[in-house]
């Protein structure tokens, strides 16, 4: 073997090695469901201005007993899954939680959470809801439980462990930067709804 062919094959182990796709080495597509929305609640519906939920984005289809799917890069709606997603155990059965899902397009629309989950579920969770027809709703202190359908995740195991999770998320007090409402004192404050999701994702780094 020569000096040139050595280096190459040194050049692919170590492509290979950083996780880029090899031939007979490739990851699995990440694959996903969420339901997004954003609207008054129970506590903010003075200061949302949306008298309604107003969806954000939505990828795979609501069933019954568990939700269908789709693929990143899959057709969904009227646009394309973009599905990035990594669930990654950090010990003492922790687990470190980084989402985005978006479709693209101008109905389009995205949801991103990012935070700490356990087996209880997890707290402090950073999550974003946005569309291009509402605007961007972000919230610091949202929770995530293991609930779907308003009911508990039906199935006998865990819903999260190494690559996937599947629960809901709730930011009651997202808020809009830059757009203002009346508050209960008269005066301008920024418009704060209430962000919900149920979501699968699956597959995940």
């Amino acid at each position: 073997m020569t000096s040139l062919t050595l280096r190459r094959a040194a050049g692919f182990a170590i492509v290979c090695a950083l996780g880029f796709a090899c031939s007979g080495n490739k990851p699995p597509v990440p694959n996903g469901f969420v339901q997004a929305f954003v609207g008054p609640g129970n506590a903010n519906s003075s200061v949302c201005g949306y008298a309604s939920q107003q969806p954000i984005v939505a990828i795979g289809e609501n069933d019954t007993n568990e939700p269908g799917t789709e693929s990143n890069g899959d057709f969904a709606g009227s646009g394309t899954a973009m599905i990035d997603c990594s669930v990654d155990s950090s010990g003492s059965g922790n687990f470190n939680v980084r989402i985005s899902a978006e479709v693209n397009g101008p109905m389009g629309g995205s949801m991103v959470i990012a935070g700490t989950v356990n087996a209880n579920g997890g707290s402090n969770i950073a999550g974003a809801f946005e569309s291009g027809t509402i605007g961007m709703f972000t919230e610091s202190d949202c929770t995530v439980t293991f609930t779907y359908n308003m009911q508990p995740i039906p199935i006998s195991g865990s819903p999260i462990a190494s690559g996937r999770i599947w629960g809901h998320l709730s930011c009651p007090n997202a808020v809009d930067n830059g757009t203002t409402e009346i508050g209960e004192d008269g005066g301008p404050t920024e418009r704060t709804c209430d962000g919900e999701a149920d979501f699968l994702f699956q597959n995940c780094n």
